[in-house]
């Protein structure tokens, strides 16, 4: 059966809008990219899951959720076809590297009566300014959240005994690394599993096709990104594809190791992605805590724990003004579309991916 899986390729952040879109598919495998244009409304994630269904007949498919609306999609992706399907559209505006050959832009737009919505103009803009502005405010208290987060890492990595550490890890490392390298460079691909959406934070680790899990876990901030980085140096260096999935918060900060190979996934426990099944091996930082240490700086560490918790909320709430004003800019989009005109361009997109599914 094939394999369904769902990832974020963008999520909100400390750091605005952040992508990791380049990484969905290497351009070398790509046979078929088709990049949609158009305003909101206009049925690219209808056509995207159109695509997907018809792709999941005999291919294992991804579908690449929008982090400012999860019910919608930003792409799908067939990766042993090489096939790609991308919303091209701000924030995230994609465009052909190889016009005709390989990619190509299908605009949904030409299905708007464009000479009669043009009265809505004015509305239209005061819409966008107002969903600017709420996505602004929702980056600014996601960089206070992660301030705050790693103030809390900053005190956990002084109290962690590295020798402790260095014991704990070590028998997963060794069971880990147990084979001899290949003579082949890793592969890495990074991405989103999980994002801070307008519903809060979601994560999509239980879709990955994990079949073993070690999870990391201990106090809330604890810098796990420090064996988690150790171990994707390893694996790329005995040759594995790894997949790398960072955190929404700071999309720079490691969270979740996958391993295909293997079907082995390290995850780093999170009230916020909390994730049990299949655990084979827990390891808890607990253990190599300066408990003293920890014990003098509780208050600190809680007080972190609850701005942050205060921080994100507030960034959810303003994700969710800004998807109530986009719901609002849809509607104006939609009662100037030609659906019949839509309809045909989806079957004809179909048919040309029908016939890729064919060679």
């Amino acid at each position: 059966m094939p394999i369904v899986r769902h990832l974020y390729p963008g999520s909100n952040t400390s750091r605005g809008f952040f992508s990791y879109y380049d990484q969905i598919l290497p351009s070398a495998k790509a046979r078929r990219v088709f990049i949609l244009k158009g305003g909101p409304g206009v049925g690219k994630s209808t056509l995207m899951r159109r695509a997907g269904a018809l792709l999941e007949q005999a291919f294992d498919v991804e579908y690449l959720h929008c982090s400012s609306d999860p019910d919608s999609l930003d792409g799908i992706c067939a990766p042993a076809l090489g096939f790609l399907m991308l919303d091209g559209t701000s924030p995230h505006v994609v465009d052909p590297l190889v016009p005709g050959a390989v990619d190509g832009i299908v605009n949904l737009g030409v299905c708007l009566n464009e000479s009669a919505m043009h009265v809505q103009a004015p509305r239209i803009m005061r819409l966008q300014a107002d969903i600017s502005r709420c996505f602004a405010r929702a980056y600014r208290y996601l960089a206070a959240a992660s301030a705050v987060r790693s103030d809390s890492s900053a005190l956990l990595e002084q109290a962690t005994d590295r020798t402790r550490l260095d014991a704990l890890f070590r028998p997963a490392l060794q069971a880990l690394f147990a084979e001899p390298p290949r003579f082949a460079a890793g592969q890495e691909r990074k991405m989103f599993a999980g994002a801070i959406t307008p519903q809060g934070c979601l994560h999509t680790l239980d879709t990955l096709g994990a079949t073993q899990l070690w999870r990391i876990q201990g106090p809330w901030g604890i810098p796990s990104q420090w064996a988690l980085e150790r171990l994707r140096a390893q694996l790329l260096w005995q040759g594995q594809t790894v997949e790398s999935y960072f955190c929404p918060v700071d999309p720079t900060r490691l969270e979740h190791l996958y391993c295909p190979a293997n079907g082995l996934l390290i995850t780093t426990d999170s009230p916020y992605h909390s994730y049990t099944e299949h655990t084979a091996r827990i390891l808890d930082w607990q253990e190599c805590l300066d408990i003293n240490l920890i014990s003098a700086q509780s208050e600190r560490l809680e007080l972190n724990h609850q701005l942050f918790e205060t921080l994100l909320a507030t960034a959810v709430s303003c994700l969710k003004q800004a998807k109530q004003l986009h719901d609002q800019l849809e509607t104006v989009y939609i009662q100037y579309m030609d659906y019949e005109a839509l309809d045909a361009m989806g079957e004809s997109v179909l048919s040309r991916i029908r016939s890729l599914m064919q060679r």
